[in-house]
């Protein structure tokens, strides 16, 4: 089964997140192809974030060849930042990434509207947007959004920046 479903944060769509058999694949809606993919094969579960931009990557020009004949966007495939198995237990929840927020984001477009949704409220600024994974039927916390697949839980939180302790902030005037 194929679903999309949008993530909007207060009135703008941050991602994409799409349900595929085996995958849950969290696609944000900015400019350097950013996506993380939570995948599962033989009960191996995999994470994979990737980009447009080649920092970070690690794939020399064979590897890059591999993914221009299997992907017909094979430069989001190609500069993988992080690509590792993880390890999944019941009842507890993996830690994936946390973006900073907020960021720049592709328009808004009028299609999006009619997608399944799932809708947040931002905290203060500065925050990130954490996202973790769990296996079906583990509890979470009640202050995130869950996308549930067949392969599990993706966890969605919007956690407010704090200022460590004794740290002064000067905001100049303009």
């Amino acid at each position: 089964m194929n679903t999309r479903t949008i993530l909007w944060i207060d009135d703008a769509p941050v991602a994409s997140i799409y349900n595929r058999p085996q995958q849950i694949v969290f696609a944000l809606r900015d400019n350097d192809g950013s996506h993380l993919t939570v995948s599962k094969k033989n009960d191996i579960f995999r994470v994979e974030y990737s980009s447009n931009k080649p920092l970070g990557s690690v794939w020399d020009e064979t590897r890059r060849g591999i993914a221009r004949k299997r992907y017909k966007h094979w430069q989001k495939h190609a500069n993988y930042i992080v690509n590792r198995p993880i390890g999944v237990v019941a009842d507890s929840s993996v830690s994936l990434i946390n973006f900073s927020m907020p960021r720049r984001l592709k328009a808004k477009r009028a299609s999006l509207d009619s997608r399944p949704a799932i809708r947040m409220k931002s905290p203060d600024e500065p925050y990130d947007l954490s996202l973790e994974f769990s296996l079906s039927g583990t509890k979470i916390v009640s202050d995130s959004e869950v996308f549930e697949s067949e392969i599990g839980n993706l966890i969605i939180a919007l956690i407010r920046r704090s200022q460590p302790k004794g740290m002064r902030v000067i905001r100049l005037s303009r």
